[in-house]
């Protein structure tokens, strides 16, 4: 296997399609590995790149932390707010779905989640 591991993860369909700004997201079933067993989807993966979004360690450090806090309460979906990001996340599974960054995030709506975490 190459450095960025690949692994395919069945999401959740006991809940509807999690959408952002009133657009589904359908994430998609390539995922890669970036740490403590979160995973991001491919299309996180191309966001973090085309914009250069910064994940440090700290960063993904409290992410699976507030994942973690999350899927201790039950929680299916939802958005965790880390520093100047949202980022949507499939609890069930550990994956990042996708992240906005909170400045351009003018008139977004997050659905079919179930929870927030201000991490």
């Amino acid at each position: 296997m190459s450095e960025s591991v690949q692994r395919v993860s069945a999401v959740s369909s006991a809940t509807s399609t999690p959408s952002v700004s009133g657009v589904a997201y359908k994430p998609q079933p390539q995922r890669t590995q970036p740490t403590d067993g979160l995973t991001f989807s491919k299309h996180l993966t191309e966001r973090i790149n085309r914009r250069s979004i910064d994940l440090s360690p700290e960063k993904l450090d409290r992410l699976s932390q507030a994942v973690d806090k999350v899927a201790q309460k039950g929680a299916r979906e939802s958005v965790v707010l880390l520093d100047n990001l949202a980022l949507l996340v499939s609890v069930s599974n550990r994956t990042v779905l996708t992240a906005i960054e909170t400045g351009k995030m003018k008139n977004g709506v997050f659905t079919n989640i179930d929870s927030v975490v201000v991490g």
